[in-house]
């Protein structure tokens, strides 16, 4: 897919992942990939390859910020000062 189609394809899994309708948006992502890559035309395992994707770099994400908030934890902010 096409550099347009795959920016168009995780900005609507985002905004389906961020409704409170389940953990960390599982199940609800990978129906709105499935149904976004059938209106292109694509396969559903296509589907199901992007969204373990998309999971595994979110979690990548998370644990590279995480290893550097251990590094360098953020001070507090003083509140009213």
């Amino acid at each position: 897919i096409s550099f347009v189609e795959t920016v168009i394809v995780v900005s609507i899994a985002s905004l389906i992942t961020a409704l409170p309708i389940s953990i960390a948006g599982l199940g609800t992502r990978d129906l709105a990939l499935i149904y976004v890559f059938e209106a292109l035309g694509l396969p559903e395992s296509s589907a199901l390859t992007f969204s373990i994707l998309f999971l595994y770099i979110l979690i990548c994400g998370l644990g590279i910020g995480f290893f550097c908030w251990l590094r360098v934890p953020i001070e507090p902010v003083p509140m009213g000062e």
